[in-house]
C-alpha cells in the first residue's frame, strides 16, 4: 500500500486531531461543571435538572461518537491513500454527519431556547423572545440538514475530493446554519445585556453584582459567536481547517449553560457567611439564590435598616434562573 503524500496526511487527520484535543478539554470541563450542578443544587427544578443533563448526555454520545471516529481515522485507515483521498468530500468519519452537525445543532438549540425563555422572563413580550426562538429553530434545522447532506454525499454518492466547500448544497445549508447561529448567539447577548443593565438601580452592591452578570453573559455568549465566525472563515478559505471548530461549538453551548447555572454557588461563596453582599441580602431556598432584597436605608427610614422588598417579578428577574 503506497503512502499519500505529507500534504494529504497532514490536510486529512491534522484538523480533526486538533478539534479531537480541544473537544477532550472542553468535555473534561463540561464533567467537572456537571459536578459542580449535582453537588450544590439538588432541589433545582425537574426541568431544569432534565435540561442540564439532557445537553450533558447529548454531549457525551458526541464524544464517544467522536472517539469512534479517531479510531478509525487514525488506526484502521492510517496511510490508506483511498481513504485519505476522499476523507473530506466523501466517506470520511463514519459518524461525523451525526456526531458533529446534528448533535452540536440540537445541543445549541437547547441552549438558545432556554436563553430565549429567561429573555422572556425579562421582558415579558413574547415577539422579544421570538427574535431568539426562532433563529434557534432554523439553527437547528439547517444543522439537521447540514447532517443529512454529509450522509448522502459521503455515503451515498460519488467522491467529492474538492471538500464540502466544493458542493453547492452543502455550502448553503452551512452557510444558513452558521449564520443563523451566529445571530442567535449575539441576540442573546446583546438583550441579555440589555435588560440587565436596565435593572441597575443605583445601590453600589447590587449593581456591582448585575455588572459582574453582564460580563459573564458577553464574555460566555461571545465564545460560540466566535467560534462560529472561525468556522464560516475557515470553511470558505481553508477546509477542512473548519473541522476544527466545528468540534468544539457544542461543548461551548454545554459550558455555557452550566456556568450560568453554576454561578449562584459562586455569588454565594464569596459573599459573608449570612449571604450578605453589601447592601444586597440574598435569601436562599434549598440552597439557590431564589431572591434578592435590598437592605437599603429609605428617605423615611433613618438607620432601622428597613429593608425594601421587591415583587416576585422583580425577584425572578433577579434570580435569573
Amino acid at each position: 500500500m503506497s503512502v499519500p503524500p505529507a500534504g494529504a496526511m497532514v490536510n486529512a487527520y491534522a484538523p480533526t486531531w486538533v478539534g479531537a484535543f480541544l473537544h477532550n478539554i472542553l468535555f473534561g470541563i463540561l464533567i467537572v461543571q456537571v459536578y459542580i450542578y449535582y453537588s450544590f443544587f439538588p432541589k433545582d427544578k425537574r426541568s431544569i435538572k432534565a435540561l442540564v443533563y439532557s445537553v450533558f448526555l447529548i454531549e457525551l454520545a458526541q464524544t464517544l461518537m467522536r472517539a469512534f471516529d479517531a479510531y478509525n481515522n487514525e488506526v484502521v485507515h492510517w496511510g490508506d491513500p483511498d481513504f485519505v483521498g476522499t476523507h473530506v468530500g466523501h466517506r470520511g468519519d463514519v459518524l461525523t454527519w451525526l456526531s458533529m452537525p446534528i448533535l452540536t445543532a440540537i445541543s445549541g438549540g437547547i441552549v438558545q431556547v432556554y436563553f430565549g425563555y429567561r429573555i422572556y422572563i425579562f421582558s415579558k413580550s413574547i415577539w422579544v423572545a421570538s427574535a431568539i426562538w426562532l433563529p434557534a429553530l432554523l439553527q437547528v434545522g439547517s444543522g439537521l440538514g447540514v447532517g443529512l447532506v454529509d450522509k448522502v454525499q459521503r455515503h451515498g454518492g460519488a467522491a467529492n475530493t474538492k471538500g464540502a466547500a466544493g458542493n453547492i448544497n452543502t455550502t448553503i445549508v452551512l452557510t444558513i446554519w452558521l449564520v443563523t447561529t451566529l445571530v442567535t448567539d449575539i441576540l442573546i447577548a446583546g438583550l441579555l445585556t440589555y435588560y440587565l443593565y436596565s435593572m441597575k438601580s443605583g445601590i453600589k452592591e447590587s449593581d456591582r453584582l448585575v455588572t459582574r452578570i453582564i460580563r459573564l453573559t458577553v464574555e460566555t455568549g461571545s465564545l460560540t459567536a466566535v467560534a462560529a465566525i472561525l468556522i464560516m472563515i475557515l470553511f470558505y478559505k481553508k477546509p477542512p481547517w473548519h473541522l476544527m471548530f466545528s468540534d468544539i461549538i457544542g461543548k461551548l453551548y454545554a459550558n455555557n449553560l452550566l456556568v450560568m447555572f453554576n454561578r449562584r454557588h459562586f455569588l454565594q461563596v464569596h459573599g459573608p457567611i449570612s449571604h450578605s453582599l453589601g447592601d444586597i441580602t440574598t435569601t436562599t431556598r434549598t440552597g439557590i439564590v431564589s431572591e434578592v432584597e435590598f437592605a437599603s436605608k429609605s428617605a423615611g427610614s433613618r438607620d432601622t435598616g428597613e429593608q425594601i422588598m421587591l415583587s416576585s417579578s422583580q425577584r425572578g428577574k433577579y434570580s435569573f434562573f
